[in-house]
């Protein structure tokens, strides 16, 4: 920024002293041109003022502009970086680590997948045949490894499982809307090229889950989650790593190795967290 606005600074005070020596030549030809002698109604100090206080103005305005765009890259930097305090922190780590086992859960039982992103939608309200209360229990208790559930109530804490994964996917949201130099991105990374397949692949359910009940379209703003995670991508990820897509999640390794750990039932193996 200082070399730049040195070169600015030496383009106006060349333009400045061409117009200074130039100005009787421009002078004169105006004054053929119009039929009038101005070189005594127009002064040469008036004319270098003019031309001062113009190239101080657009100086001024261009400054004012890079010094903007400098705040909001620091702002910008602070907000990052606080994303990322928060993200390393032991309360987010939970966060994370139950959000985690909402999704696997997701991928090993279609039933439950299917309760999960329609939670997420105001249609629910109206569906006369939602899962709630003990009903919860019942569907849904099988799919749970005894350690995740005792000492608690479960229709709690399924309820508290799912908040923790919609806490998750709006981090990577509000992540994905900021912008900071390239430096920070390759510093903290938020453990992105393992979060970016499971969070793909619970965008691709909410958004058939949100086309599959015209309702949605009246009730519910569009998932966004794809959107924010096409933005992480491009400033998270290496290309090579984007060969596993929106369309062909499903065949990523972390996907099939969580539906191969399944037995004939469909409930997951004992020991296979």
């Amino acid at each position: 920024m200082g070399k730049l606005r040195k070169y600015i600074l030496f383009i106006t005070a060349v333009l400045i002293i061409t117009i200074w020596w130039t100005y009787p030549l421009i002078v004169s030809i105006f004054s053929d041109w119009t039929g009038k002698n101005l070189d005594s109604s127009v002064p040469r100090l008036a004319a270098l003022v003019s031309a001062v206080a113009f190239a101080g103005f657009i100086l001024s305005l261009y400054f004012q502009r890079q010094d903007f765009k400098l705040v909001t890259t620091n702002n910008n930097v602070k907000t990052y970086l606080e994303l990322y305090q928060y993200y390393i922190s032991p309360d987010f780590r939970k966060k994370r680590k139950i959000a985690w086992a909402v999704i696997r859960r997701c991928v090993q039982n279609e039933k439950y997948c299917a309760f999960v992103v329609s939670e997420t939608m105001v249609s629910k309200h109206l569906n006369e045949n939602r899962i709630i209360g003990e009903k919860i229990k019942k569907a849904f208790s099988n799919i749970y490894l005894e350690n995740e559930i005792r000492d608690m109530d479960f229709v709690d804490k399924e309820s508290e499982d799912r908040h923790q994964l919609d806490d998750v996917c709006n981090f990577y949201q509000l992540l994905s809307l900021k912008d900071v130099p390239n430096d920070y991105y390759k510093i903290c990374d938020f453990h992105y090229d393992a979060w970016r397949i499971m969070l793909l692949w619970y965008s691709k359910q909410l958004d058939k889950a949100y086309k599959s009940n015209p309702q949605n379209k009246e009730l519910n703003n569009p998932p966004t989650l794809k959107s924010a995670l096409s933005i992480l991508d491009n400033k998270l990820v290496d290309s090579e790593l984007t060969r596993y897509d929106y369309e062909t999640v499903e065949t990523h390794p972390i996907i099939q190795d969580f539906k191969n750990k399944l037995n004939i039932n469909g409930q997951e193996e004992k020991g296979s967290s």
